[in-house]
């Protein structure tokens, strides 16, 4: 790897150094003997000013420009540090004007997966003219926008601002399974600021509240935002090993909360039903968990009272659910998300590709069986 790194800059004319100042330097003749490598030159100019002011500053600790390319990760998690720093010291009325920018130009500008929005709520809304289409559309991206800014300011709100703005109206459903010492499985979706109710929910409950979450390839910016997230009491497990993490925690009454509305990977497991008009596959895990369990199983429903004001409501979905036949959790948390996005479909996340999959059809071997 250093190698081929190392025979790519020298393509540019460009050595591996061992300080910023160097680079300067080296820059000057660079641009002076290679009039084509413009996309290198700029890459390095960026590589030399993040180094120098992070070396001069003590902010960021790299030995050289180059070596840094062997921890990107660290970089982008450096940049990532600074917008929630600056997004965090923005007040509301600021965000909102950020997030109102940001709409326009997701919608007008870059035209931000605007024809799978498009596609995804003619699907799912067939009684509904092209008119009232694009008016669904257009309030998706003034949620979506909003959403986005709200989840990276709530990173650093205090508690008590996060606990005005994100208010659960019956929390008390869980205090009978906590005096009992049970644990207990909570199902959301992509729904209103799905953010915020991770973050916040800990505060308002006695059991140790467990969150799935898919690990990302940046390990530094993964590390970095978990912090932010465990902040309130928050415990994390990667998604892939949810047995796992519900068999280290059965000494303690917890809740296990799980986004289950993603797009499995594995089509030949998955549970198939009808969703918004489509044969839509979820996630068998959240079924399985709970059936080998017998945890009982609730769904919690966010409502967007106003714009940064969020209120959610917990039923029980489940009690029992040993005593349900393999898919039956699938069907009823998907019957339960219908009714929630039918109340207010533009705070569902429309822009996701839910619908990219189809169901597989059956091998001969297993028609035979």
């Amino acid at each position: 790897m250093a190698n081929g790194l190392t025979e790519a800059f020298a393509e540019t004319g460009v050595s591996v150094f061992a300080s910023a100042q160097d680079i300067r330097a080296e820059l000057l003749i660079v641009a002076a003997t290679e009039p084509k490598a413009v996309w290198w030159r700029n890459f390095l100019r960026v590589t030399m000013f993040i180094t120098f002011v992070g070396q001069s500053t003590n902010i960021i600790n790299l030995p050289s420009p180059f070596s840094s390319l062997y921890n990107m990760d660290r970089i982008g998690a450096f940049f990532i540090k600074i917008l929630v720093e600056l997004v965090g010291q923005l007040p509301f009325r600021v965000t909102r004007l950020l997030s109102d920018l940001s709409c326009f130009l997701l919608l007008n500008v870059f035209n931000y997966r605007k024809r799978i929005v498009h596609g995804n709520l003619r699907k799912s809304f067939p009684e509904k003219n092209e008119e009232e289409i694009k008016v669904l559309s257009s309030q998706f991206y003034r949620h979506f926008s909003d959403m986005l800014l709200e989840s990276v300011k709530g990173l650093t709100m205090s508690k008590a601002e996060l606990q005005q703005r994100f208010v659960y109206r019956n929390p008390e459903i869980f205090q009978p399974l906590f005096e009992k010492k049970q644990s207990a499985i909570l199902l959301g979706s992509h729904y209103g600021n799905w953010e915020w109710g991770v973050l916040s929910f800990p505060l308002s409950v006695q059991h140790t509240v467990v969150g799935t979450y898919k690990p990302l390839k940046n390990k530094a910016l993964e590390e970095y935002l978990n912090s932010l997230r465990k902040q309130w009491g928050l415990h994390l497990a990667d998604m892939a090993h949810t047995g796992r993490a519900i068999v280290s925690y059965k000494n303690q009454p917890s809740i296990f909360v799980l986004i289950a509305d993603q797009t499995p990977s594995d089509m030949r497991n998955a549970h198939w039903t009808d969703f918004l008009h489509q044969d839509t596959p979820f996630l068998h895990g959240m079924d399985k968990l709970a059936r080998k369990t017998g945890y009982p199983v609730f769904y919690f429903e966010i409502e967007r009272v106003k714009r940064g004001f969020y209120e959610v409501t917990f039923s029980l979905l489940c009690e029992a659910p040993k005593n349900l036949p393999e898919g039956e959790i699938t069907r009823l948390y998907a019957n339960h998300l219908v009714a929630t996005i039918r109340k207010s479909p533009a705070n569902w996340l429309w822009s996701h590709r839910r619908w990219k999959r189809k169901r597989p059809v059956p091998s001969s071997a297993e028609l035979k069986n």
